[in-house]
């Protein structure tokens, strides 16, 4: 029997580079790779007295006080559940519950998709 040297691959198949693309090469070359822009850090705040009135016009002066907490404990859009709503405002699970079914049915709050079930943040006014 006579032994060969294993064979030394050069070059790929030319169908070969058709089946696995350089995707960062052909993002750079065909232009279509963007650079992602840097977020807007000055976020203007919202007008929280005109908050403070509206919430105090819809709901009990409890609730109020508790929404108020809320806004103040999850500022701008921070995502938060039932549990963040339970330690901050000290309340068990079904009251929170209720509150936070409150919170969406005036529009204070909205639910968010993409973070778990029952995840809310507050509505930009």
């Amino acid at each position: 029997m006579r032994q060969t040297a294993p064979r030394k691959l050069t070059r790929f198949p030319h169908g070969l580079l058709r089946c696995f693309p350089i995707h960062n090469r052909t993002l750079h070359i065909s232009g279509t790779f963007k650079e992602t822009e840097k977020p807007d850090i000055e976020i203007t705040k919202s007008d929280i007295e005109t908050l403070k009135l509206d919430i105090e016009k819809s709901f009990q002066p409890k609730t109020a006080s508790h929404i108020l907490k809320l806004r103040e404990a999850f500022p701008g859009q921070t995502i938060f559940g039932r549990s963040a709503v339970m330690k901050v405002v000290d309340i068990k699970a079904s009251r929170a519950s209720d509150l936070l079914r409150a919170m969406v049915e005036y529009g204070v709050i909205e639910s968010v998709s993409g973070h778990g079930k029952g995840k809310y943040q507050f509505r930009q006014h």
